[in-house]
Order: C-alpha cells, then structure tokens, then sequence
C-alpha cells in the first residue's frame, strides 16, 4: 500500500482584524481638515495603479480529452460566464485570466467531485474588444486523475505539553465528511471555517488549526489529521464607549461579551446589528473597535469609538 502525507496550505488564521489601540480611529481620520500620512499613501498608491482590462467570458468549450463529466461541464460553463475577470492592461491579461480560470473555476468545482488531483487549464481568445472590456471564448481541459474518498479524520494539538481544550467528538461534527464521501475541498474550507466559529466564541482568536493528508492510492482513500494549535485564550478586560449618550451606551454595553467573560468575536459582531437604531448609520464592527491584547493576562481591551467630526450633531 502506497501511502504519502501532504501538508497543504490550507492554514486557517483567527480573524481578527482590527487596528491596535494607539492607532487614529477611521471615523475620526476622516474627520481631518488635511490627510493623514496613511491617507496620502493610500492616496499615491490609487494613482500608479495600472490600468484594468476587464474580459467576460462569453462562450465556454471542453476538450473532449479531458473526459470532464456533462454535468461538470454545466456547473463549471455557468460558473464562468457568471462573472467578470479583471486583469492589468500592461500585463499578460489572457494568460494571467486563463491561469485564474483554471485554478478557480475549473479546479474548485472538480476538486470538490473527488478529483482532489485535478491539473486543469484553460486558454482563451479574444472575440471582441472595446476599450478596456473585452468579450472572450473559453477552451478548458483538465487531466482528471482517479477520485478519492474521505477516510479517517482526526485531531491532534500542536502544543505537545497541552491538550486540547475540545473534545475529539465536538471537533469532529463541525468537518461535513463522512467516511466514504467523495472528498471535497469545499467542505473542508467549511470544516475550517466551523472551527475558526467555535475556538472564536471560547475566546482563542489566535486558534490555528491546519490539515494534513496521508492518501492510501491504492484505494484512493484520503486521511485527515488537523493539527491544532490553539494558542492563548483570551478574557474580556476594560471596555470603553465614546460617541454614545448615556442611554444608548448602556443599551449597548449590555449586548457586549462583559468583563470577565471570555472574548467572543461573533458576540462581539451581533451587538452591531442589535443596536443599529442607537449607533451611527455607518458603525462597523471592522473600523469603530480597537481590541488591545494584553497577552500576559489573557485579556483584551475593548475600545469602541462613535464620536461623530467636530460640528456634527452627537448621537441621541
């Protein structure tokens, strides 16, 4: 039996990204007579970027040596012509789409059917041209390869002198395979993203969790082991609301994870919808939160920054 180990690049980060605190909050950045330094960078940085071209795919056709199933074809053909690719003008554009093309719109679909080896292509040809968009004809081919089954699905710790916080059954109802499923890419970025979920809400923003594969080819079978490093666990510290009157603030403190509590992202996400009649039109949980880690302590600090520009109407 000829069995190999993969270690893949699917690693999945905690997301979390919020400016530290020390940083000159967005609303109150735009709230600035001149720009910022940031802004001025961001301001040249627009004005040398390339021209795009823009191409739409018309018409798709498979190579009839790829031997790519009918009901493929139709789900990768409607995929396709779907959208719109956009591509630098000084660049190779029909090579770089065609290279998009093949790993998103050909291998995806495939690799989710089982072809977990899959090496697809694609090439194009231009139909018609007006300024930056242009109308494309598809040829796609793919060297299929055998399918492969899920098999076994397992999870270890990354931390030798720690284990897991979770248990193994909890772990393994959040992986949408079952043994002898064809196995599918999209059900394990599913599987990630539903760990990324449960460690998020215990508080472990930093959770890293990373599969590997051992296939048997003998019988196309595929192994997982997720090597989970969970990394610390965070506690809800000092929280602090500016911009809000006293009633509001109150209202929305109290649909926020609470000091001593463990940190949990998506609580954190749902009091915005809440609370959307007592916060500013444009509140967003992604630029009005600093989150300060305080590591040594395992806590976070929460700030939360509503003040409207100087001769704007505070929030009642």
């Amino acid at each position: 039996m000829l069995s190999r180990r993969l270690l893949t690049s699917f690693v999945l980060l905690i997301w979390c990204a919020v400016p530290s605190i020390g940083q000159l909050p967005k609303r109150l950045e735009r709230c600035l007579p001149n720009p910022t330094l940031a802004q001025e960078i961001r301001d040249m940085q627009k004005e040398v970027e390339p021209q795009k071209i823009t191409l739409t795919i018309v018409s798709v056709e498979f190579d009839e040596k790829s031997a790519i199933p009918a009901d493929l074809q139709d789900e990768i053909n409607a995929e396709l012509r779907r959208g719109t690719f956009e591509e630098d003008a000084d660049s190779d554009y029909l090579k770089e789409a065609a290279g998009e093309i093949a790993e998103v719109g050909v291998r995806g679909p495939l690799q989710d059917r089982g072809y977990f080896r899959v090496l697809p292509s694609a090439k194009l040809k231009v139909l018609k041209a007006e300024g930056a968009d242009i109308q494309v004809a598809a040829t796609v081919s793919a060297e299929l390869g055998p399918q492969y089954w899920s098999g076994e699905i397992q999870f270890v710790t990354a931390d030798p002198n720690k284990s897991l916080s979770q248990a193994p059954e909890v772990l393994r109802r959040l992986i949408p395979l079952e043994r002898g499923d064809l196995f599918s890419v999209d059900a394990l970025r599913e599987g990630l993203r539903n760990l990324t979920r449960l460690y998020g809400k215990e508080g472990y923003i930093d959770m890293t969790a990373e599969p590997e594969f051992d296939i048997t080819e003998s019988t196309h079978i595929i192994d997982m082991t997720f090597r989970i490093d969970e990394q610390k666990r965070y506690w809800v510290g000092q929280i602090e609301i500016l911009g809000l009157d006293e009633l509001a603030k109150e209202q929305f403190l109290n649909s926020l994870p609470q000091p001593g509590e463990t940190f949990d992202r998506e609580k954190l996400e749902e009091s915005f919808k809440k609370n959307k009649t007592v916060l500013p039109v444009d509140a967003s949980p992604y630029e009005d939160v600093q989150v300060h880690r305080r590591t040594k302590e395992g806590k976070v600090s929460l700030l939360f920054d509503f003040r409207p520009c100087p001769g704007q109407t505070e929030i009642k």
